[in-house]
């Protein structure tokens, strides 16, 4: 199940790229977005486990009921748009599109259809959206944060 959704991506996006490998992570980041010098940490959400991810990154979670939501395709491509501002806050995309695999994120958060969550690096919530936003948008969330703002401080030397 877990390389399922690789699968489909890469059957998705093979219209617009060619000589994908399948079920490797950094290909299928290389596919959705081929002209990037750097490409979006990806990850299929029922490899994870979020307390991996405390302290490190912040984890932008996208969940759908299929991966062929054209909203999921839009995240995607949004997040792609502005990687450097995603690199810069230490944003990790993670992608649930299999409701029936019953992964420990979906049945932690309880999505709905589509849904967004965006979750700190101290592992709170900060952000539950039912429509695909863009970085610049998330980013502004994401730098009101305490977490956030001591990260600003401490690389100005304050």
């Amino acid at each position: 199940m877990k390389h399922l959704f690789t699968l489909v991506l890469t059957g998705f996006f093979a219209l617009t790229t060619a000589g994908v490998s399948q079920g490797q992570s950094d290909d299928l980041a290389a596919t959705i977005a081929p002209d990037s010098e750097q490409t979006a940490p990806f990850l299929d959400a029922f490899d994870i486990n979020l307390d991996d991810f405390l302290w490190l990154s912040r984890v932008l979670i996208v969940f759908v009921d299929t991966p062929n939501d054209p909203r999921l395709a839009e995240q995607i491509a949004f997040f792609n748009d502005d990687i450097d501002v995603a690199l810069e806050r230490d944003l990790v995309l993670v992608v649930d599109s299999d409701p029936a695999a019953k992964s420990p994120l979906r049945e932690k958060l309880r999505p709905r259809g589509f849904s967004l969550v965006l979750i700190d690096k101290d592992g709170t919530k900060i952000l539950r959206k039912a429509t695909p936003w863009q970085l610049r948008e998330l980013a502004r969330v994401i730098d009101k944060t305490t977490t956030r703002q001591q990260e600003l401080r401490k690389s100005r030397g304050e």
